[in-house]
């Protein structure tokens, strides 16, 4: 499964944009990490591989595109889950990785929330938008 499409990863609080955990983000991407330059970074998981962009600060939120692979869904869910992040694909509804995160989207934000688990449940909710 190859999606070229943009996946914002968005920390946010109070309904507006805030910081995550930079540190437990920095271990999860480095740790697929195969090369990166200037805020950009290529992931790479055992099945596929994704460009992440805004390497330089994730505690702030980044994007990743042109993801392949199954493995690299439950990679984003568990980049959500770290920072946390809501998880905000281009044409899709907002996923979250916990219910209690709901009360921390914007009002614009709530209008389609799913609350994902696994990568598949992501890929499930961007395959059908």
């Amino acid at each position: 499964m190859s999606m070229a499409f943009d996946i914002f990863l968005q920390p946010l609080a109070d309904g507006e944009a805030s910081r995550a955990d930079a540190v437990a983000t920095r271990e999860l991407v480095d740790s697929h990490m195969v090369d990166a330059n200037q805020g950009w970074a290529r992931l790479k998981t055992a099945d596929g591989s994704a460009d992440l962009y805004g390497y330089d600060d994730l505690g702030s939120g980044f994007m990743v595109n042109h993801a392949t692979g199954n493995a690299i869904w439950d990679l984003l869910v568990a980049f959500a889950s770290a920072g946390p992040f809501a998880i905000l694909p281009v044409g899709g509804p907002t996923c979250v990785t916990d219910s209690s995160l709901v009360t921390q989207l914007p009002s614009e934000l709530t209008g389609e929330v799913v609350v994902v688990s696994s990568g598949s449940d992501l890929l499930r909710v961007i395959s059908s938008s």
